[in-house]
């Protein structure tokens, strides 16, 4: 390749990065940031806020991590003090009805349960998954559903639909490292090799390095939840498409909380300001701005998900 073709070449690729990296606004790396957003446009609501634990009442604040994953949670961007998204957006509405300044600070998605775990954060958004493992060390309370899809070039010549976890053998897939789908493919693989096939997983630290993974042809597809799936769609129509993933669960997300001594009073207060949300329909309105065909994920009660809390689901099977 002589110098100019290599110097193009270079600069494609770079405006393609560029591009996805902008296009699901998951910007917030390995360094942590911290922001913050002074009310939450939503009116403070006593009852609910009294159920709070007196550490956090008092303190008059939240500690929140938060993972970028566009369009649940998409980093602050152009002086903007705080993340966006349909998740972070409820995070900031429910703060704003128990009476409490949420303080953001923008961390890796693998870095969250262990933040929690160590009491650096009192909650946690990103559209994080609940699922039985998650619960052996945190606390939930659901606020969305979701379903898997593999994202893939749009000229990738796999079908449709990728019925069960032995037809994605022989793939390589990548996914979003510390997250549900990278459980997931790993289940997958293991059935692969008992099989005598192989699959390969590769690991990226936020989803928009995997998108550009996509791209690149580095991977053969992305498996994401379907509203990041939509949003890459929505935005380079002309790179992806999507195939159906039966052999994934529809998947219960919500707001993550540590396994402490605060753990039922937080997860009641949440609770109660996420229910009063949906009943006032702020709820909807919060959601319904960012899927550009309607949210299928919304939920009617915000129930809590522990094995700490006394009367909390215990499993989502």
């Amino acid at each position: 390749m002589n110098r100019t073709s290599l110097r193009r070449s270079r600069l494609l690729g770079a405006a393609l990065a560029v591009a996805l990296l902008s296009a699901t606004a998951a910007c917030g790396g390995a360094s942590e940031s911290s922001t913050a957003a002074a009310g939450g446009g939503t009116e403070k609501v006593q009852e609910i806020a009294d159920l709070l634990p007196s550490s956090v009442a008092d303190a008059g604040s939240l500690k929140i991590a938060a993972a970028a994953y566009a369009p649940a949670v998409i980093a602050p961007t152009g002086g903007a003090n705080a993340p966006t998204g349909w998740d972070a957006d409820l995070m900031t509405a429910v703060s704003g009805v128990l009476g409490l300044k949420p303080n953001y600070v923008m961390i890796p998605f693998d870095g969250i349960i262990t933040g929690l775990q160590a009491d650096r954060y009192d909650v946690a958004v990103g559209d994080i998954g609940i699922n039985d493992d998650r619960l052996k060390s945190v606390s939930f309370v659901l606020n969305h559903t979701t379903r898997d899809l593999f994202v893939v070039p749009k000229d990738s010549d796999l079908p449709d639909t990728i019925e069960s976890n032995l037809d994605a053998c022989g793939m390589t897939v990548g996914v979003l490292l510390g997250s549900q789908e990278a459980g997931f493919m790993t289940t997958a693989k293991e059935e692969c090799e008992a099989a005598g096939k192989d699959l390969t997983i590769k690991t990226f630290q936020d989803q928009a390095t995997v998108n550009l993974a996509v791209a690149q042809g580095r991977v053969d597809a992305n498996l994401t939840d379907e509203g990041t799936a939509g949003l890459l769609l929505e935005q380079s129509p002309d790179k992806f498409k999507t195939l159906e993933v039966p052999f994934v669960p529809v998947l219960p997300t919500g707001f993550a909380f540590p396994n402490n001594d605060d753990a039922a009073k937080m997860t009641q207060a949440f609770s109660a300001a996420v229910d009063h949300l949906i009943e006032n329909g702020e709820y909807k309105k919060i959601t319904a701005k960012y899927f550009k065909d309607g949210d299928k994920g919304l939920v009617e009660k915000a129930d809590v998900y522990s094995t700490v809390v006394d009367g909390a689901k215990t499993t989502t099977k």
